[in-house]
């Protein structure tokens, strides 16, 4: 069997788990122990939702793609403009990006050599959109030393993609688990600390910065926001038909699911531990191997 590449997972879990299918068929070929009339079953782990739930399902991965869409958008623009000065909150509603670079010949995800394309330090056009995306939902605000990122400095080499919940700890590679901050904080301060061990998790501390506990607020306030909005369609409010039935429950489904993303964001802050519920992600990554895996065989 040829190599399982899929371009558009990088999750590793993933990548391990289908290298080692590939290698177990290889040697059950290899030693004549299968051929093609050998019938391989797989168990597929699925999740039940009814209609509406899938609806609500399909809307939320709509809007999270309809983002990325325009945050991709502004990317190009980000590569075409050069030496603006962008306030940051000017920046923000409007998803103005700009680059001082220099861009110098690169290739294509395909190997192809691209030139004349502009660049010094190449900017990955997923790691980009990530950083983007990771920054508005901060508002600009570095969430563990309160300083504000400018859009030049984002997409520099002192700004770090930093995982709330240390890898070495919990393996979740999700936005959930994912902010924008400062390099020097990174490696130099937090290390393989949670944020709540971190020293100026409750008050300001001079070197480390503004009190994590405090920046943590409009975090605390977007998640408020949508567990109203879920809350307000947990029952009906006085008779309703099967039409409006259908719209109440599909909106507590997308509700839950904004509900619950920055739900988790703000408890991967205030973990003085790892909980048991948030290795569910290993429930997806099973989900997502035997999907492919079925392809593959």
């Amino acid at each position: 069997l040829p190599q399982p590449i899929i371009d558009s997972i990088k999750n590793p879990m993933f990548n391990k788990a289908m290298s080692i299918v590939r290698k177990l068929i290889n040697e059950l070929i290899k030693t004549e122990k299968i051929d093609e009339d050998t019938e391989v079953v797989i168990e597929v782990a699925r999740e039940l939702n009814d209609n509406n739930k899938r609806i609500a399902i399909e809307k939320y991965q709509k809007f999270r793609r309809d983002n990325r869409e325009k945050y991709r958008e502004f990317l190009k623009e980000f590569n075409q403009k050069e030496n603006r000065n962008i306030n940051v909150e000017e920046s923000i509603p409007t998803f103005e990006l700009w680059t001082e670079q220099i861009f110098e010949e690169t290739t294509d995800e395909r190997g192809n050599i691209i030139t004349n394309v502009k660049r010094s330090d190449i900017l990955k056009e997923k790691d980009a959109i990530r950083r983007y995306e990771l920054w508005t939902e901060q508002k600009g605000q570095c969430m563990y030393t309160g300083k504000m990122i400018s859009i030049s400095k984002l997409f520099s080499a002192d700004i770090d993609i930093m995982h709330t919940i240390p890898r070495w700890l919990l393996p979740d590679n999700t936005m959930v688990n994912k902010t924008v901050g400062f390099k020097t904080y990174n490696k130099d301060l937090q290390g393989k600390k949670l944020p709540t061990q971190c020293a100026n998790y409750d008050k300001d501390v001079e070197g480390w910065g503004t009190s994590i506990k405090d920046i943590l607020g409009k975090w605390e306030e977007t998640r408020d926001k949508w567990k109203k909005l879920y809350e307000d369609r947990l029952k009906p409010k006085g008779n309703e038909d099967e039409t409006a039935k259908n719209k109440r429950v599909q909106e507590k489904h997308y509700f839950k699911m904004h509900y619950d993303y920055w739900k988790e964001k703000v408890e991967r802050f205030t973990a003085e531990e790892v909980k048991d519920s948030w290795a569910r992600r290993q429930l997806v990554d099973t989900q997502m191997v035997s999907k492919y895996a079925r392809e593959f065989l």
